[in-house]
């Protein structure tokens, strides 16, 4: 009975590494995703103000 019970701690605690690890890769992915937006939105905004002191002149 003892080995019983030390096998189903063992997989109880399995069972709780991949919601902790999901939900750390959770949390990365938003935080990964946020910067990139920021800089996108910040490359973005600087090629649009780039351009705007320039005329055709043709």
């Amino acid at each position: 009975m003892t080995l019983a019970r030390v096998d189903i701690h063992l997989l109880e605690n399995q069972i709780e590494f991949p919601v902790i690890a999901g939900s750390i890769g959770f949390v990365l992915g938003i935080i990964v995703t946020t910067i990139l937006l920021c800089i996108y939105y910040r490359y973005r905004g600087n090629r649009q103000n780039g351009n705007a002191g320039y005329e055709v002149i043709g």
